[in-house]
């Protein structure tokens, strides 16, 4: 029983843990599943179904606080065989740092993450007493509009300025949540960036750590990735204490920042002349028009992928050459917008 809009409602919710992908993807993605074959979900009558997965640990640390993922329960209604559902690992890690991230899959379902702490914030905003698009949702953003003086479309115009969701909230006094659901609502008018999951200082000492030592016992002043990998394979430790090179490119924004971090020369190949600001700023735009074809929210890792197949300057780069990164995005985003008017 749940209280949304001043109403009670029946909920039925179908949960499930979520863990590692298992299917070599690992890095990218985390999974839930429905408990067994021919156990399919049914719907009771007269009660609301969600389908929730919670992430509660990873590579067998406890998480600081539990993220819900929720996907179309609707899908997979009556299904007796086994299915799985999907999440960027990335959006999740979004939602742990930022309290609220949402994805497209591949075969357009959107997903919603959040902190454990949102549940009733999604409730309310996601689950009207009428279905997903029902007076509850219009009177939930209504209310928390009222309350911070604003007009949809002042929020949506202010969302529009910072493009991040997070630096949005904290300027409006809205709830994540709430403004996505404005965005959604006006059919997703301009390109959001997705946030970027906050690391401790701590951690990334710890994680150039295993670079230097990688280095030293290798007896090497320059170092690939492959030959990172290489060596961190044969360690006598798990792969939870050992981090691979793509969690150290993910940590640092690339190879090349991660071995001028810990004081190692990249591989020669990886270290590149100096760009000039406006090349730097032509690549920037190159890479969000792009992002706007492909409708693909803006990062650094996929910026990075991006860069291994069209060239460019990296992240530190840009940054020396133009100011921090995330800044640049919205710049180039704002550019697009101005060029596309």
């Amino acid at each position: 029983m749940a209280n949304i809009d001043g109403r009670p409602v029946e909920l039925a919710a179908f949960l499930g843990p979520i863990g590692l992908s298992h299917r070599n993807r690992d890095d990218d993605e985390r999974r839930f599943q429905n408990p067994g074959k021919d156990r399919p979900i049914a719907l009771p009558e007269g009660l609301r179904p969600l389908l929730f997965g919670i992430w509660t640990e990873d590579l067998g640390d406890e998480l600081p606080e539990p993220v819900i993922s929720v996907a179309d329960v609707h899908r997979r209604v009556g299904r007796s065989t086994r299915f799985s559902v999907f999440t960027p690992l990335d959006t999740l890690r979004e939602a742990l740092s930022c309290g609220w991230a949402e994805t497209r899959s591949e075969t357009g379902e959107r997903l919603i993450c959040f902190r454990l702490e949102h549940l009733q914030e999604f409730l309310e905003v996601h689950c009207g007493v009428e279905g997903e698009q029902s007076s509850g949702l219009v009177s939930a953003i209504d209310r928390e509009l009222i309350s911070a003086g604003l007009t949809a479309d002042e929020a949506l115009a202010k969302l529009r300025r910072y493009r991040s969701l997070e630096d949005a909230a904290s300027h409006l006094g809205l709830a994540a949540g709430v403004l996505h659901a404005i965005y959604e609502q006006s059919g997703r008018p301009f390109l959001l960036m997705r946030g970027i999951p906050r690391t401790s200082a701590a951690e990334l000492v710890q994680s150039l750590s295993y670079l230097q030592r990688a280095a030293d016992e290798l007896g090497v002043e320059s170092l690939s990735a492959s030959r990172y990998d290489a060596f961190a394979r044969n360690q006598q430790l798990t792969i939870e204490e050992w981090p691979r090179s793509s969690k150290l490119k993910r940590l640092h924004g690339g190879w090349s920042e991660a071995c001028d971090a810990a004081g190692i020369d990249p591989p020669e190949s990886a270290s590149a002349a100096r760009i000039p600001s406006q090349q730097c700023r032509i690549f920037l735009d190159r890479y969000v028009g792009s992002c706007l074809a492909e409708w693909e929210q803006p990062t650094r890792s996929h910026y990075l992928l991006w860069r291994s197949e069209n060239g460019g300057p990296s992240i530190a780069q840009i940054e020396r050459q133009l100011g921090p990164f995330d800044e640049q995005l919205v710049q180039a985003l704002h550019r697009a917008d101005a060029a596309s008017a």
